[in-house]
């Protein structure tokens, strides 16, 4: 035993002789002896109280020591849509750490390196799972995609590149048949029809079996490793339902991505494998290391970007994120990585199918033109953003909260209808970004004419045309009941819109070598490449729609393989007062604690001594004083009981209900003149739930994660704030 254990356990008897208690055996239906003797008919302490522990524990059995040495408090399994005691859940690792390192021998160092090992064998698991899925839904979806406008004649389960594969692009495929070889008309009803089947299907699917596989899934996620539960969110059902439906609605052809997507369902496996192993079962902060590592392999397949994963993780999305968490995003990323590239699901030794690689430099003069990029991506970024909350809001007071299939259907019609007309919002998003991010290099990139050196203007009018349409149908899309991410639509729309500028730059300079702007330009070698815009564009759309940064220039330098291209991407990416209701210590009775928990509905109260002096002494949430009461109601006490933090010494009790078990002896504290910013950096930092204002120890008021919130919607909106 260590010797703050020792010392714990020595303090604890010596307490309860000077007090005169009996702490142990009077427990259960028969926890007093009616007589009041005890059994050598001494009676010594027979009119004292024996405090009853909620739940059976004893706080000096041998496993309860722990928690007094600790003095967070136990915790019951927590609700549904709170939030988590991180101090708590890292007390009972530490508790868990100790107790496995007390094993002698042979025996204790074996179970202490297991238990190391079971961190690297869940994290290389969900990599690996992660990668699978992605590369099984890359497959399925491309050749979904591709039923829409045509079968191959010789295996119909073989999309338009395997069915023509071996061929140059500038050949003829015959083995591929399409919808409109017959008119042009069939092939129109042929791909509205495949569209509406897809997308139809998908939102029943999520309506009727899986709510929470509908949309990004991001903001939950991300929410979650806030320390937020969300129950089910993460389950079999939802990784079930999001991996099918993620199929259905990318061949569908909406304007949407999978990145997001495949995010949460990353995270979905991250949360069901490590249950297997009870220290990640038991305990939600262990839990969120695994889901932080399991976010990284969510990017990592989606970008075929595994530093870019872990580096987005880090930024956007965990809350607590240790050196050991990054080694385990960083294994994690890896392993999911490895696993998409053994599958190689479009058979060119890429991890994406736009991955792509630049040789030609760029030149000084096109600052310029990366710059007007940087800023037309962040004025759509904010367009987007106004626009699409005026529709959500719209959607939850319209006939569309009700009938979200409906809404599904109507979309994906009009993007059928609208995007079979332009050959640029016809394919899917992926083939179409590969080919706007080529260079021109003989006939391999002129895709639909691309590099044509005649008709820039018609070509340049098409690019700007799809980029349009797809900014109106990605706001429309993004909200809907299916599973919808927003960085592939927006690194479209930006690339479209970066590759009709390119095309206009190297027009220019092509008719007008001489002029001084173009002076770095060498004779007879291409100076312009419209590729490189169309990638700086789609890394600036979609950097002014997530405000991601520095996780944004290395996915986008891991997609191109470029160290040229950093600098430019860099560049364009660059309270109301309450009274506060407490707990005393004593002079609380079962009746009066619950009456306390049916009038009022917070989720947490902190304890004082008395009402008058106000002296803190600890905090008890809401599901703990709520478990404590049911368990104490199932011995049938009668509801005058007293019950608190202090066993009062008084004569004639019978009974007395103790909860300083459940109670948080140790709450983080702030003095009443520590600035408000410092506060915010705690709630960041450390992951508190709340935090406790003080002076000379007296309690004077509370702040909370939803304060915290206000307070910065306040300063961000102040006129909102003073409105409402």
């Amino acid at each position: 035993m260590d010797p703050i254990r020792l010392a714990a356990v020595i303090q604890a008897e010596e307490s309860q002789e000077g007090r005169g208690l009996e702490l142990v055996g009077r427990l259960g239906g028969g926890g007093h002896d009616d007589g009041g003797n005890d059994e050598d008919g001494s009676g010594a302490f027979s009119n004292n109280p024996s405090p009853i522990y909620p739940g059976g524990m004893n706080p000096y059995h041998d496993d309860a020591v722990d928690w007094v040495v600790e003095g967070t408090g136990m915790r019951v399994a927590y609700d549904d849509f709170t939030t988590i005691d991180w101090i708590h859940d890292f007390a009972q690792e530490r508790q868990r750490t100790r107790r496995l390192h007390r094993q002698p021998g042979v025996a204790g160092q074996i179970a202490v390196i297991y238990d190391w090992v079971q961190g690297w064998v869940v994290v290389l698991a969900v990599g690996i799972a992660a990668g699978i899925v992605a590369g099984g839904s890359d497959i399925a979806s491309q050749w979904l995609g591709d039923v829409k406008e045509g079968y191959c004649d010789t295996a119909f389960y073989l999309n338009r590149n395997f069915c023509c594969w071996g061929l140059d692009e500038t050949d003829t495929c015959t083995e591929w048949v399409p919808w409109n070889s017959a008119t042009f008309v069939v092939g129109y009803i042929f791909y509205i029809m495949f569209a509406l089947m897809f997308a139809t299907t998908a939102a029943y699917l999520v309506k009727t079996f899986a709510p929470y596989a509908e949309g990004s899934g991001i903001p939950e996620v991300k929410t979650i490793l806030g320390g937020f539960v969300i129950r089910h969110y993460l389950g079999l059902e939802t990784l079930v339902i999001k991996t099918v439906t993620l199929v259905l609605s990318t061949a569908a052809g909406l304007s949407l991505g999978k990145e997001g997507p495949l995010l949460h369902i990353s995270c979905c496996i991250g949360n069901i494998l490590p249950r297997i192993f009870p220290k990640f079962k038991k305990n939600e902060a262990k839990m969120r290391e695994i889901l932080s590592a399991a976010a990284s392999a969510g990017i990592s397949v989606a970008f075929g970007a595994p530093i870019g994963g872990v580096v987005f993780s880090l930024e956007e999305m965990s809350y607590y994120f240790s050196s050991d968490t990054m080694w385990h995003s960083f294994f994690c990323a890896m392993a999911a990585a490895v696993a998409l590239k053994l599958m190689d699901p479009f058979r060119t030794e890429k991890l994406v199918v736009f991955q792509v690689s630049y040789d030609r430099d760029w030149h000084g003069f096109e600052m310029f033109f990366y710059m007007l990029l940087g800023i037309l991506g962040g004025l759509w970024g904010a367009f987007f953003i106004r626009m699409n909350l005026r529709l959500a809001a719209f959607r939850k007071t319209s006939w569309l909260r009700v009938f979200p299939i409906y809404e599904v259907f109507a979309v994906c019609l009009l993007t059928a209808v609208v995007g079979y007309l332009n050959i640029f919002t016809r394919v899917q998003s992926p083939e179409l970004l590969a080919n706007l991010f080529r260079e021109c290099d003989g006939g391999a990139g002129n895709y639909h004419g691309l590099c044509d050196e005649g008709g820039v203007a018609l070509r340049v009018f098409s690019l700007l045309t799809a980029s349009g349409v797809k900014g109106v149908l990605t706001i429309l899309t993004f909200g809907l009941a299916i599973p919808a991410g927003i960085f592939m639509p927006s690194m479209v729309i930006g690339a479209l819109f970066g590759r009709a500028l390119g095309m206009i730059v190297q027009a220019w300079q092509t008719s007008h070598p001489g002029f001084w702007m173009f002076a770095s330009c060498l004779p007879d070698v291409p100076c312009v490449t419209p590729g490189s815009y169309a990638m700086v564009g789609a890394a600036a759309f979609m950097g002014g729609v997530t405000r991601m940064t520095v996780s944004l220039v290395i996915i986008m330098f891991e997609l191109t393989g470029a160290l040229t291209y950093v600098l430019p991407i860099m560049i364009v990416v660059m309270t109301p007062v309450e009274d506060i209701v407490v707990v005393t210590a004593t002079g609380n009775t079962l009746d009066s604690l619950d009456n306390l928990l049916h009038e009022t509905h917070y989720k947490g109260y902190p304890v004082v001594n008395s009402l008058r002096d106000m002296m803190l002494v600890g905090y008890i949430s809401r599901t703990e004083l709520r478990y404590a009461i049911d368990e104490a109601r199932k011995r049938n006490l009668p509801g005058n009981t007293p019950a608190g933090n202090v066993v009062p010494i008084l004569e004639n009790t019978p009974a007395f209900i103790e909860f300083r078990l459940w109670m948080d002896q140790t709450p983080i504290t702030v003095s009443h003149r520590f600035p408000m910013d410092q506060v915010i950096v705690i709630f960041r930092k450390l992951g508190v739930r709340y935090v406790l204002c003080t002076q000379h120890g007296q309690l004077l008021g509370l702040i909370t994660k939803k304060d915290v919130l206000k307070h910065l919607a306040s300063i961000e909106h102040p006129g909102e704030q003073e409105s409402s």
